[in-house]
């Protein structure tokens, strides 16, 4: 859904933007404020993991022919 703000080259760099895994620095901090910093590592593992799938998929959908 486009709210005719911005252009829909914009809205296909945010949505990329979006994709990827979740950063490292979430294990770091939940190691800081001593919550789970195992679960935050595993969150991050499985985030890589599906990333690896869902990035191209979402490429080539976006990418025109």
């Amino acid at each position: 859904l486009f709210l005719n703000f911005l252009n829909s080259d914009f809205h296909k760099v945010l949505f990329l933007f979006a994709i990827p895994p979740m950063a490292g620095n979430v294990v770091a901090i939940a190691s800081l404020l001593k919550s789970n910093p195992e679960k935050a590592a595993v969150a991050v593992i499985i985030s890589t993991v599906v990333s690896i799938f869902t990035i191209p998929v979402m490429v080539a959908y976006l990418m025109p022919n």
